[in-house]
């Protein structure tokens, strides 16, 4: 039993070293690329504040061509106050046009908040992909609960990603939400470098642009990977 777990294992780095992985982080803009079908894929960071830090998880599986479904984790929450398990949450993301240099995903998102009613995320993905650059924006809905009921809120990211090399990458961006009375804006950059085609590592630095972003900067490092072929 074990040699045949060890086979398993064995044969399915080897296949997921023949696929590319599909990193959707560090930044705030998904893209509209999905993994790809029958295998397995994982999002892993630190991302630090000046009164928290947090370890967000992603996990990503091809169930389909062009359709993925994702499992989500605030991680490890450490404020200056306490230490606890962050939320979890639930994703659908698909791929409905591919033509040219232009692609279109939807996704939709469930977040379980803690003494809360779960929280609703609703989003279209276009990516551009041209020879000297690429752009990935987010336009869509939040619908969640603030404890008086529920509230929504415009949700919206822009990133520009030159490309300038095979392996290194950056990008630059300008994300937030528009409430009735809540309006932050974020600018951030970030940095990602590929060790194969199968394991990304990234780094990025998120500065607030208006009052009710603060002023605060937030730090985040992690890496995206294929973990292996599940069918």
């Amino acid at each position: 039993m074990r040699k045949f777990i060890l086979m398993f294992f064995a044969f399915s780095i080897i296949n997921t070293a023949q696929v590319a992985v599909n990193p959707t982080r560090p930044s705030a803009s998904d893209n509209a690329f999905t993994t790809a079908q029958g295998y397995s894929e994982i999002e892993f960071g630190f991302s630090s504040t000046k009164n928290n830090w947090t370890l967000p998880l992603l996990l990503k599986i091809g169930m389909l061509q062009n359709f993925e479904f994702g499992f989500s984790m605030n991680g490890l929450l450490n404020s200056t106050n306490n230490t606890e398990v962050g939320n979890t949450g639930l994703q659908l993301k698909y791929r409905f046009y591919n033509k040219g240099r232009l692609s279109i995903a939807l996704v939709g998102k469930t977040e379980f908040i803690k003494n809360l009613d779960p929280a609703y995320t609703f989003y279209a993905v276009p990516s551009i992909v041209a020879e000297a650059f690429q752009v990935d924006a987010t336009f869509g809905i939040k619908i969640a609960d603030d404890g008086f009921g529920y509230n929504s809120s415009f949700i919206h990211a822009v990133s520009l990603s030159p490309n300038i090399d095979e392996k290194f990458g950056m990008f630059a961006e300008i994300f937030g939400k528009m409430t009735t009375n809540f309006n932050p804006i974020y600018l951030d950059g970030g940095i990602s470098y590929k060790l194969s085609d199968s394991f990304v590592i990234d780094g990025s630095l998120t500065y607030g642009l208006n009052d009710d972003a603060g002023k605060d900067i937030t730090f985040q490092i992690g890496f995206t990977s294929l973990i292996f072929k599940l069918f």
